[in-house]
């Protein structure tokens, strides 16, 4: 869903997906994905969205151990082209926990986070 998120519309539209798999993902299934996914672009997305939409550590330290031997580079959230998404961007002053998970994942947000979405310990308020 990550690497194909231009075919849902975009990024936005796979955040609900995401947050019900994640109650189902164990750390095992972490595990298994990094010994045979090849694209850590989608691997860094997916470490940023698991930790923004579940916070469950058990599920996140798998990633971050990963990408130790890795080093991160920016990446935008979205391949879509910041113009052709018509949402419009977050305001990262107002959210400092995601601009905090951003600026950890090297991520750089350019579209609203829907904010009807359950984020765990704080909320997402949009200007």
């Amino acid at each position: 869903m990550i690497y194909e998120h231009a075919h849902w519309g975009h990024m936005g539209n796979v955040l609900h997906n995401i947050q019900e798999l994640a109650e189902k993902i164990h750390p095992e299934d972490i595990c298994e994905l990094l010994s045979w996914y090849p694209n850590n672009e989608v691997l860094q997305r997916f470490g940023f969205l698991l930790e923004l939409l579940s916070g469950e550590r058990t599920l996140i330290e798998p990633i971050e151990d990963y990408f130790e031997e890795i080093k991160l580079k920016k990446i935008r959230l979205s391949d879509i082209n910041p113009g052709d998404d018509p949402t419009k961007f977050i305001d990262a002053e107002r959210n400092e926990r995601i601009k905090e998970l951003a600026e950890k994942w090297k991520i750089e947000i350019t579209f609203v986070l829907d904010n009807d979405l359950d984020f765990p310990h704080y909320s997402l308020h949009i200007r």
